[in-house]
């Protein structure tokens, strides 16, 4: 394999794989590794989905095709974004610029936007139902700029 493999990160597989363990489809969300410990670039799937957050497993397909590589189509990061823009979303509501929202996807790789929202209680949630964007609007997400706490950390007394 060459130098010229994409970077390590999400991506949506263009064409379908067929691996020794398994097909990878056309059309899903993997995480591709450059390396593995066998040597040859590795595709994870999706595993389980947290907080609209997904988690890739350890094992995943050995890839020995440096154009079907060359084919993937970079995502980014799962994480929390600022709207750039605007956006219309199709029930004829407007989510505000600058709006806090929490990106994911679907196993299908289609981009899901996650809303923030004050809460009574003062703090902020994310909306439970993701809305659906296309890779134009995802285009004009900022990163947001900050990080969370993990919910188990407690303050030291």
């Amino acid at each position: 394999m060459s130098a010229l493999l994409p970077p390590r990160g999400l991506y949506r597989t263009a064409f379908t794989f067929k691996a020794k363990n398994g097909d990878v489809p056309a059309g899903r969300l993997v995480l591709f590794h450059p390396s593995s410990k066998q040597g040859p670039p590795l595709v994870i799937a999706p595993t389980t989905l947290r907080n609209n957050r997904w988690e890739f497993g350890r094992n995943g397909a050995l890839v020995n095709d440096e154009g079907w590589c060359a084919s993937l189509i970079p995502l980014r990061n799962q994480g929390y974004y600022r709207l750039g823009e605007d956006l219309l979303i199709g029930n004829g509501n407007r989510l505000p610029e600058t709006l806090l929202v929490h990106l994911s996807y679907t196993p299908n790789a289609e981009a899901l936007i996650f809303p923030a929202q004050l809460s009574p209680d003062n703090s902020l949630r994310f909306l439970g139902q993701g809305v659906r964007i296309s890779d134009l609007q995802m285009n004009t997400l900022t990163p947001a700029g900050f990080r969370v706490l993990n919910p188990k950390w407690k303050p030291s007394a």
